[in-house]
C-alpha cells in the first residue's frame, strides 16, 4: 500500500473516531442538560423568582398592586398622603399567587399611625419616607414604634408623625414637611428615611380614576401633568374583596400590562428565546452571572435631579440643617452586594452639617428580611428597621 492511501485511511479513522466521541460528548451534555431540567420542572424550581433587582422588567412584570378605594389624596399644598381616618388594605399578587394581603389604619390627618393630632401646642418629630418609612407590605412598623417610646415622648411633651407614602421621592417629601408646618403643627426635628431611589423620584400626584390610581408628573417643558396610561395601584370593589377574585383579576391585568408594555413587539419567540424563557438552567446561569455583575450596576453613574438637591435646599431652609437628619435604608439589591448604589454616595457627599445614619452599618438587614418575590421588607426585616431607627432616635433626638 502506498504511503499516501495508508496516510488517508489513518487521517479517516481518526476523523471517524473523533467524531464519534464528540457525538457521545454532545449526547452526554444533552442527556445531562435535560436531567436537570426535567428534576427541577419536578421539584417546582422553575417557579422560584429571587427578585434581587429592582431594575428588572420581568420582575415587575409578574406583580399587580391592588388598593381599596379611597386612599390617597393631594392636600393644598400638594403633599400626598393617605385619607385621615382610613381603613387601606394592600394586596400583591404575582401571577396567581398573593404575596401578601395586609391592612392598616390612618389617623385624623391621614397619617399612617395609631395616635391621632390633637395637641398643637406640642412639638413633634416628623418621619418622612417612601413605602419603606411608610411600612408597605407589612402592618406598619411604626405603630411599634410609637408604643417603645411613647413614654419617652411624653416626658418632653413631643409627639411623633408619619409621612411616609409609597412611592415617593425628595421632592414629595419637601411638600410633606411644607404641608404640615402650614397646618400650625410645630415641627421640632426632621428624620428623613430615604432610599437610593427616592433619590431619582420626580414630584408626583396620585390622580384615582375607574380602574385604580395613576401616577401624575409635573412636565415643566409641556407645562402641563402627564399621567400614566396604566394605573400603578389597581382598585379594589371593597376592603371585603375575596383573594379568588383578586388574583383572577390580577391575571388578566397582568396580560394588559404585558400587551401594552411590547404592544410594538408582538412577533412570535424563536425557538432559541423559547429555550430561554423556560430553561432552568439557563436561567440560573442568567442569575449567577447577573448576580456576579450587580456590583457593577450598582456603581453605574446616574446623574440625580435637580429637583432632589432643591427639595433637600428647600427643607434645610424651613427647618435648619441642624434640626435634619437622613438615615439611610439598603434597597433588596443593595444588600445582597453590601453596598449602595454610587449615585447616593454623590448625594451625601453634599451633606455637609447634615447627620447622615448609614443603614447598611447600622441596620443589620439581610436577604432573608426582604420579601422572596418583592423588593420591600418581611416582618423582622421591619422589626430591625424599628429598633435601628428607634436606637438613633432615642440617642440624637429624644
Amino acid at each position: 500500500m502506498k504511503p499516501s492511501n495508508l496516510l488517508a485511511k489513518l487521517t479517516s479513522a481518526k476523523l471517524k473516531h473523533g467524531f464519534a466521541n464528540l457525538v457521545v460528548v454532545v449526547v452526554a451534555i444533552v442527556l445531562g442538560f435535560l436531567i436537570v431540567e426535567t428534576a427541577g420542572h419536578v421539584l417546582g424550581l422553575g417557579t422560584s423568582r429571587i427578585g434581587t433587582s429592582s431594575g428588572d422588567a420581568q420582575f415587575f412584570q409578574d406583580r399587580t398592586l391592588f388598593i381599596t378605594g379611597n386612599s390617597f389624596i393631594t392636600d393644598e399644598k400638594g403633599a400626598v398622603k393617605f385619607m385621615p381616618n382610613q381603613q387601606v388594605r394592600y394586596v400583591t399578587v404575582w401571577g396567581k399567587e398573593i404575596n401578601f394581603d395586609k391592612q392598616f389604619s390612618t389617623n385624623n390627618l391621614g397619617f399612617v399611625q395609631k395616635q391621632n393630632v390633637e395637641d398643637y401646642q406640642k412639638k413633634y418629630i416628623a418621619f418622612v419616607g417612601d413605602s419603606f418609612t411608610e411600612g408597605h407590605g407589612e402592618i406598619p412598623w411604626f405603630y411599634n414604634f410609637e408604643t417603645n417610646l411613647s413614654q419617652r415622648v411624653a416626658s418632653q411633651e413631643k409627639g411623633l408623625l408619619n409621612l411616609g407614602v409609597s412611592g415617593t421621592g425628595f421632592p414629595n417629601f419637601q411638600r410633606a414637611v411644607f404641608s404640615i408646618g402650614k397646618a400650625n403643627i410645630k415641627i421640632d426635628k426632621v428624620a428623613i428615611i430615604f432610599i437610593s431611589d427616592n433619590l431619582l423620584r420626580p414630584y408626583f400626584t396620585y390622580q384615582k380614576t375607574g380602574l385604580g390610581y395613576l401616577i401624575c408628573y409635573d412636565d415643566a417643558k409641556l407645562n402641563r401633568n402627564i399621567c400614566l396610561d396604566m394605573p400603578t395601584w389597581w382598585l379594589m370593589n371593597d376592603i371585603q374583596e375575596q383573594p379568588a377574585t383578586i388574583t383572577e383579576k390580577a391575571q388578566a391585568i397582568q396580560t394588559i400590562n404585558r400587551f401594552y408594555i411590547f404592544k410594538d413587539d408582538q412577533e412570535p419567540l424563536t425557538f432559541l428565546e423559547w429555550l430561554m424563557s423556560k430553561s432552568i438552567v439557563i436561567r440560573a446561569v442568567s442569575r449567577w452571572n447577573s448576580s456576579r455583575n450587580m456590583t457593577m450596576g450598582l456603581a453605574k453613574p446616574i446623574p440625580i435631579p435637580d429637583a432632589t438637591y432643591q427639595a433637600m435646599d428647600n427643607m434645610v431652609q424651613q427647618i435648619g440643617k441642624e434640626n435634619i437628619l437622613l438615615i439611610h435604608i439598603p434597597q433588596k439589591e443593595e444588600t445582597a452586594v453590601g453596598k449602595y448604589y454610587d449615585y447616593s454616595k454623590e448625594f451625601t457627599k453634599t451633606l455637609e452639617g447634615i447627620a447622615y445614619f448609614d443603614g447598611l452599618k447600622l441596620c443589620g438587614l439581610k436577604m432573608s428580611d426582604y420579601h422572596k418575590l418583592d423588593p420591600h421588607p418581611n416582618k423582622d426585616g421591619y422589626q430591625k428597621i424599628e429598633a435601628c431607627i428607634r436606637g438613633i432616635v432615642e440617642k440624637h433626638l429624644l
